[in-house]
């Protein structure tokens, strides 16, 4: 009762593909703020930042791809999809950078936002879908 009552609520997309668009979109517009250059690297500190922005991402992209009910295809191999959209997001994200004053594409960065997506991908695989909402 309180499940059906939740999903009448909560229409599918506004609880499943949205949350993933959102979180996109804030990495869109955190990544476009110009760099500060510090006289010292924050490289532990940065890669760890990718790679938790991005594992968000890869939950809710995989959240998005398992409950969409349009596409019988992304459904069936939604964490393939939620993995091939992280690492398409994170490399779309360093090219942009290049055009972002104080800002510059890194390799290291894109391999912490596709290792991201990849955990959180694992993560799903063993999570029982009720804790996914």
């Amino acid at each position: 009762m309180v499940n059906e009552l939740s999903q009448k609520k909560f229409p599918s997309f506004a609880r499943y593909q949205l949350p993933a668009i959102v979180w996109s979109l804030f990495i869109f517009t955190m990544s476009s703020i110009p760099g500060i250059k510090f006289p010292f690297q924050f490289f532990s500190f940065d890669k760890l930042l990718h790679f938790g922005v991005f594992f968000v991402l890869g939950m809710l992209s995989a959240r998005a791809f398992l409950f969409q009910e349009w596409n019988t295809t992304l459904k069936k191999y939604a964490l393939l999809f939620a993995v091939l959209y992280v690492m398409l997001y994170g490399a779309s994200d360093e090219i942009h950078q290049m055009f972002v004053p104080g800002r510059s594409p890194e390799l290291y960065d894109f391999l912490a936002d596709t290792l991201g997506g990849i955990l959180a991908a694992g993560i799903v695989i063993i999570l029982p879908k009720k804790y996914l909402f």
